[in-house]
């Protein structure tokens, strides 16, 4: 497994990478994984997983790209000192040098046969297009994307639409294979909520609506923003709980300010992923709102982990999010439409029973169809599809 991630670094990204290495373990692999070393000490070791790690530089932003090139000594020892099955790499730009690299490599002899598995989350064009890329930055993330994914033998995507889409964009669909994200149901677990709102000094008589997550402009956190007023007329008590940290914080409070709602809302910070668990268990709501990137369609880690802790979702009705309404899991609301948001937010705080009954089929969904376990099983069926049916 080759990566780009920080496994000191407590986020979401590396709890998934965390997750799939240790599934991988568990089904009997013996799993060496390649990681920029750390710089806050390296994680806890993992039964059946072998780190090794390559240098990290962190400043300047320039320097940081070399943590890609850094790796290829790393990446040609382990494969030459032990052939591996398949090589999973999670998808960044540079991500195409070390492909590039590998697509060499396993023309040895010794390395034919060697299957490279690409992991695609998202489409860095469309993301980095809402963020104000210029027009040549897009054209070579694009040229990248599609490069990775032509050298890759199988391609994981989270959603059909971003299959659709690098069909579109002339790569095979043979392929590529839908797997969704997933979420460890070991670790988001329901708990107490009064026990979790002490443990962060909330308030525990009363009703949160909640969100967890990166704070960038496509979380729709200000459509959330505009609904407060509204439900706060209906519901006495109501507070809006908002974790996690990134480039929209500020201008957030300062529109929550400007709303004249700063007093309902409560802005966590950044939250380290170990503790998200009593974040999301305070939620008497859990709410996923997306704006823009719908081409694609979505696969948000927060819904599994709300989901897995027990907590009913309202979330925006746009590809990808469809299991939270079909599931019974919660309920679904017009994007970018704040006085529909506002709707489900007050229907669902008004009705406890019904609260209960979604949080109960959200935790047994999570269970049976949500986990790393359910994701990792998947990856490998489809690696053993390729290689004649090897690992079924």
């Amino acid at each position: 497994m080759i990566s780009y991630v920080d496994l000191g670094e407590s986020t979401a990204v590396s709890a998934h990478f965390l997750g799939l290495m240790r599934e991988f373990a568990r089904l009997g692999f013996a799993v060496q994984v390649i990681l920029p070393r750390p710089r806050r000490g390296p994680p806890q070791e993992l039964e059946g997983v072998t780190f090794h790690w390559t240098p990290n530089p962190q400043r300047p932003h320039l320097l940081s790209l070399l943590r890609f090139p850094l790796q290829l000594p790393a990446i040609i020892k382990v494969c030459w000192r032990c052939p591996p099955a398949f090589i999973y790499l999670r998808y960044a730009p540079l991500v195409s040098l070390e492909l590039w690299a590998l697509k060499w490599l396993r023309k040895l002899p010794r390395l034919r046969g060697l299957r490279l598995v690409l992991e695609v989350n998202g489409w860095d064009p469309d993301e980095r297009k809402l963020s104000g890329a210029g027009a040549f930055k897009l054209w070579l993330l694009r040229r990248l994307h599609l490069y990775s994914a032509r050298t890759a033998d199988l391609i994981r995507v989270v959603t059909p639409g971003l299959k659709e889409l690098l069909t579109q964009e002339g790569i095979e669909p043979e392929k590529i294979f839908v797997a969704g994200n997933g979420t460890d149901v070991e670790r988001f677990l329901p708990l107490d909520k009064a026990q979790a709102r002490a443990a962060l000094g909330l308030e525990p008589d009363n009703l949160y609506v909640g969100f967890i997550g990166n704070l960038a402009r496509w979380q729709g956190v200000d459509l959330l923003l505009r609904s407060v007023e509204q439900v706060a007329r209906s519901v006495p008590g109501v507070k809006f709980l908002i974790g996690g940290g990134g480039p929209e914080l500020e201008p957030l409070k300062q529109l929550a300010r400007e709303l004249g709602v700063a007093a309902q809302v409560i802005f966590s910070g950044e939250v380290p992923h170990e503790r998200a668990s009593f974040y999301i268990n305070c939620f008497d709501i859990g709410v996923a709102l997306k704006v823009g990137l719908s081409r694609i369609g979505f696969s948000p880690l927060k819904i599994r982990d709300y989901a897995a802790c027990g907590v009913p979702i309202v979330a925006s009705r746009v590809r990808g999010l469809e299991m939270v309404e079909e599931q019974g899991m919660g309920l679904l609301t017009q994007p970018e439409d704040p006085e529909a948001l506002a709707e489900a937010l007050i229907k669902l705080l008004s009705e406890p029973e019904l609260r209960l009954a979604m949080g109960r089929r959200a935790r047994a969904y999570a269970e049976g169809e949500l986990s790393w376990r359910v994701v990792a099983e998947e990856i490998v069926r489809q690696v053993g599809k390729k290689a004649g049916g090897r690992y079924d």
